[in-house]
């Protein structure tokens, strides 16, 4: 599921109806489905804010590429909010079907729709290889941007 660098909006709009299907044809050869990764690095998740916050009722988490949120039933419950952000206007829609208490916006892949110093931490999973090279020190920045001092990204 390589992007093509024009126009990443509409391709990963093509996949907001059947991501979770084209990951498991991508992942066919383990023997295993989406939902089992999911579950595995939503709970590392889990324990990496709990050994860095104990408390994770009080963390606002920021998920930068959301997709289609499959992450967010396993955190949004033990934080205080989960933002959810995505370059597919469409995957957003299918998140916020699907989590309707996570807050979801769509933003332009370059600027991070939220004042400086928002969240506590913040997550980029399967994000990196989707950032063209050039773009991805100014991508480091925003995430930077939007974290509160002594944050975990």
């Amino acid at each position: 599921m390589n992007s093509p660098n024009d126009d990443k909006p509409a391709f990963f709009d093509a996949y907001s109806d059947r991501y979770d299907e084209a990951v498991n044809k991508a992942i066919a050869f383990s023997g295993l489905e989406v939902d089992f990764f999911v579950r595995v690095k939503a709970a590392y998740m889990q324990d990496i804010l709990v050994d860095y916050f104990e408390d994770t009722s009080q963390v606002d988490l920021l998920d930068v590429g959301c997709r289609v949120g499959n992450y967010h039933k396993y955190w949004i419950n033990n934080v205080r909010s989960l933002h959810g952000v995505d370059v597919s206007a469409m995957s957003i829609a299918r998140a916020s079907e699907r989590n309707p208490s996570v807050r979801y916006k769509v933003y332009d892949g370059d600027k991070l729709p939220f004042a400086d110093k928002t969240f506590d931490s913040a997550v980029a999973i399967c994000v990196m290889h989707h950032v063209s090279p050039i773009k991805r020190p100014s991508f480091a920045t925003e995430l930077r941007r939007v974290m509160k001092r002594g944050g975990l990204l």
